[in-house]
């Protein structure tokens, strides 16, 4: 009976073990892999499985992103507009930013030196 109840023991020993090796395991795994992840493929990786997330994370993803955006086409509009040198910047360059971020070419600058959008309509 000791004999059964030693070796039920060792058994259930050995599969915490093994199961405590697989979890230090993936563990590692995922830390290598976030760690090689720079945070433009981390945030790329999040936009692209974006659907499995839940609906609040999703809304909160969208808000984040409409900041970002209007951020980011502001800079873009600040570059064209003040920081273009067609000594540094290429014309590839530049289509890429325009094609990418084509609101930014309806930035301007009022009399105090503060960046504005201006929304243009085009017919249909």
């Amino acid at each position: 009976m000791n004999t059964l109840k030693i070796e039920a023991s060792s058994i259930i020993i050995e599969s915490i073990i093994e199961h405590c090796i697989i979890a230090i395991r993936m563990s590692a795994i995922e830390n290598v892999t976030s760690s090689a992840m720079n945070t433009k493929e981390k945030l790329l990786n999040l936009l692209l499985r974006e659907k499995e997330l839940p609906a609040k994370m999703k809304t909160k993803i969208d808000e984040r992103v409409a900041e970002f955006w209007e951020g980011i086409t502001n800079d873009a509009g600040l570059f064209l507009h003040e920081n273009l040198d067609d000594k540094k910047h290429t014309q590839e360059e530049v289509k890429t930013l325009v094609q990418c971020v084509p609101g930014s070419l309806s930035c301007r600058t009022n009399a105090r030196g503060k960046l504005v959008m201006t929304m243009t309509r085009t017919s249909r």
